[in-house]
């Protein structure tokens, strides 16, 4: 009986199997295969070069610099976003009037295309015409006005506060299932117990929602290590300095726009590598903090 019920478990499961080694398995065992040539995406004459795209990458400074910047990102989600995230979702939780109106309007931005995400963040952070620059005059602080997306200074900050931005309304979504799931009795009993909305939050709601916290932050651990959008797209031509120069960013300008598929497909797979290195890392602290004392 067991042995029919594994079968039928596999028959349920092989066309999602078969699916994930088509899409993902195959190119990523094709991109290390090309990683170890010298080609430029289109000849027929390719060049085995064995690990020395590897050991370029190891002396190549744009990639690290690129790492450095998906590591800004990365602390910029975890810091900024989630916690932004968590309290929107504790404070919409409440009594609040147009409560599911005010989180549609702020999970809106995870629906809409890219492109009109990036249009609507170029025209904010426009030097002449923005509405930034414009606030910043219109309430004196005109020494603060920048040309936010063409300085390597504030760049690559400008397009991070873009990212989060986007997707803090999906963690916040998130939060407020996790919210939901949180017994009422808990509350009730904090607050017979005297307990202010505050400690409510502290004590009651943030560690009712730890698993949830979990896997938010694996997203956006994973999320920032492969992040691609915005940074492409909101630098017209390219930030000084690669100033938002990501990861994934520079595999595509390698790979693509300048015909080095070999090198690109090295960076991508380092890039896969680092990714998967980043989620295991964070999923081993999580299991280490879950373990009771001594074990």
């Amino acid at each position: 009986m067991r042995g029919d019920e594994n079968r039928i478990a596999w028959m349920f499961v092989a066309p999602a199997l078969a699916l994930y080694a088509l899409f993902v398995m195959v190119p990523l065992c094709q991109s290390f295969w090309f990683s170890l040539f010298d080609w430029n995406g289109y000849s027929q004459d390719m060049k085995f070069t064995g690990m020395r795209n590897y050991a370029a990458l190891l002396r190549d400074g744009v990639f690290w610099g690129s790492l450095w910047r998906n590591i800004f990102l990365l602390a910029a989600s975890l810091v900024v976003q989630l916690p932004i995230a968590i309290i929107l979702a504790a404070l919409l939780a409440g009594p609040v009037r147009f409560a599911r109106v005010l989180r549609a309007g702020l999970f809106a931005p995870m629906i809409l295309p890219t492109v009109i995400v990036a249009l609507l963040w170029i025209f904010i952070y426009d030097p002449v015409d923005g509405l930034l620059n414009g606030l910043l005059g219109g309430i004196g602080l005109q020494s603060l006005r920048r040309g936010w997306l063409g300085e390597a200074t504030t760049a690559l900050p400008a397009v991070t506060v873009a990212v989060c931005w986007r997707y803090t309304g999906f963690h916040m979504i998130l939060f407020a299932a996790g919210i939901v799931n949180i017994p009422a009795e808990t509350y009730e009993a904090a607050e017979l117990d005297g307990a202010s909305a505050f400690a409510r939050f502290i004590h009651v709601t943030l560690p009712g929602l730890y698993p949830v916290i979990r896997v938010s932050a694996l997203l956006s651990v994973v999320g920032s290590m492969k992040y691609f959008d915005l940074n492409y797209l909101m630098p017209s031509g390219g930030a000084p300095d690669r100033a938002t120069e990501l990861v994934a960013t520079y595999m595509y300008r390698e790979g693509i726009n300048a015909d080095r598929w070999g090198y690109g497909c090295a960076i991508a797979v380092a890039l896969c590598a680092l990714t998967l290195a980043t989620g295991g890392i964070k999923l081993w602290l999580d299991r280490r903090r879950s373990q009771p004392a001594g074990v």
